[in-house]
């Protein structure tokens, strides 16, 4: 449906009134009544209007919707949609930048860890006890003594006994409680 919201804007902004049309242009009341109506007037009307003004027919009509929203041409579709593409890709490639930079921060604070990690692995001695079979029978202690102790299980203890396993130094300073362990025995593994 056509509107004459332009052109009344147009008379509001140059404080023309209706009734000037009808004195100055020669129109007559039940033309200006149509125009308020937003009723279809004739193309000559019309153009006499768009002369009378100095304006194009775009200051003078508009096509709407049914609920008065003023429609766009295509080219007004197609240049709001480029830009809210350039906005949201904008929008996605400020999202992906952050993406990125806590990937960059986790993947960072991993490597730490696995170095952090790795350095006390290297760190972390370990021990063995030269004839500690002997020195636990000679103490009268069973391996199920030593693994209810440590917390760990007879045959563990067992593996310990043959050099099969290393002690961490947490795991010597307990077996060293229970056991007289001579320094010459304690042998440190590198």
């Amino acid at each position: 449906m056509l509107s004459f919201e332009p052109f009344r804007r147009l008379l509001a902004y140059r404080n023309i009134k209706i009734v000037d049309l009808i004195i100055e242009g020669g129109f007559s009341s039940t033309t200006t009544a149509k125009i308020n109506k937003d009723e279809p007037i004739q193309f000559e009307t019309l153009d006499r209007l768009c002369a009378l003004m100095g304006v194009p027919v775009e200051d003078i009509v508009v096509f709407v919707d049914d609920e008065g929203n003023k429609l766009k041409n295509k080219d007004e579709n197609y240049e709001e949609l480029k830009l809210e593409i350039v906005k949201l890709r904008e929008v996605i490639s400020a999202q992906e930048r952050e993406n990125q930079e806590l990937l960059n921060k986790i993947n960072a604070a991993k490597h730490r860890r696995e170095e952090k990690e790795q350095n006390e692995t290297v760190k972390q001695k370990k021990y063995t006890i030269k004839n500690l079979k002997q020195i636990r029978k000679s103490s009268g202690l069973k391996q199920s003594d030593i693994s209810d102790s440590m917390g760990i299980t007879s045959s563990y203890v067992s593996m310990f006994e043959r050099g099969q396993h290393y002690f961490s130094e947490k795991q010597l300073n307990i077996i060293k409680e229970l056991l007289t362990i001579p320094d010459e025995n304690i042998i440190e593994m590198v």
